[in-house]
């Protein structure tokens, strides 16, 4: 999937697999040595949102700004969430995965595609049984990866299917915004994108959300490519099943929407 390097909201964000967050190695043995650019990402489990799709792929510094940014594209959470055991886990990088209705996601990998590239590959699979209804509602899986094994860049996670991607923001000594902004800011951007691509009977969705460093002058939509002095949101839209391979990419900053063009 292409997408355009931009876009923002301004506030001031092959493997080895674990059941849960902090998990050592394991007591039967020393574990096999991994793939070269392999990443330990860690399956924790169903939860969130009932409703995720799209995006299909959501990351964060965090899982409380992994539900931030997944309050404008959700219309309800489970409560309690299983996600919250991982709220006050630092070091990571969380990943939001949708998997289709009524699957069950078995597996999950990672691996360095590029100097600022992750690939993930999801293992998922299931069938509705019949009278499902209501209950074939989609979940989303949280998995994490631990800092230390990304670069300190602009990192893009991008599912190996080429169905989502998203972005974080891990260069060191920039401005970040806080749990509470995220939130708000990417409601607002959200809502400014889509009054701004209009409705005109097709069903608009939201492709990719993150929060991202911009800088304090020129065009936000060159932002990726300077020195970040603020922290935003980058919103891409699209037509969903309309035509979803046309999308459109919008920066979000100080309080204003800059339309950045069609994402190539």
């Amino acid at each position: 999937m292409k997408r355009t390097p931009v876009v923002a909201l301004a506030g001031s964000v092959a493997v080895l697999l674990c059941g849960c967050l902090g998990l050592g190695p394991s007591s039967q043995g020393t574990p096999s040595p991994r793939p070269s650019g392999s990443l330990d990402i860690q399956l924790i489990g169903a939860g969130g949102p009932y409703t995720p799709g799209p995006p299909d792929l959501v990351a964060a510094r965090s899982e409380p700004e992994l539900d931030a940014l997944l309050q404008p594209v959700a219309a309800s959470f489970h409560r309690p969430d299983p996600w919250d055991g991982s709220a006050n886990v630092g070091g990571h990088v969380f990943l939001g995965i949708t998997v289709p209705f009524c699957a069950t996601l078995k597996s999950v990998s990672a691996h360095l595609a590029g100097p600022a590239l992750v690939v993930v590959q999801v293992n998922a699979a299931g069938l509705c049984p019949p009278g499902a209804g209501a209950a074939a509602r989609p979940p989303m899986y949280l998995a994490s990866i631990p800092d230390r094994e990304l670069p300190q860049a602009l990192v893009t996670f991008r599912l190996s299917s080429g169905a989502g991607q998203a972005r974080v923001d891990l260069r060191a000594g920039h401005p970040s915004m806080s749990t509470a902004d995220v939130a708000v800011q990417s409601r607002n951007a959200v809502k400014a994108a889509m009054l701004k691509v209009g409705t005109d009977g097709s069903s608009r969705a939201v492709a990719e959300l993150d929060v991202v460093q911009f800088p304090s002058s020129a065009s936000p939509c060159d932002a990726l490519l300077a020195t970040a002095a603020q922290a935003g949101i980058l919103v891409v839209v699209n037509e969903g099943p309309v035509f979803p391979s046309h999308e459109e990419a919008f920066a979000w900053v100080s309080g204003a929407l800059t339309d950045c063009g069609a994402a190539a």
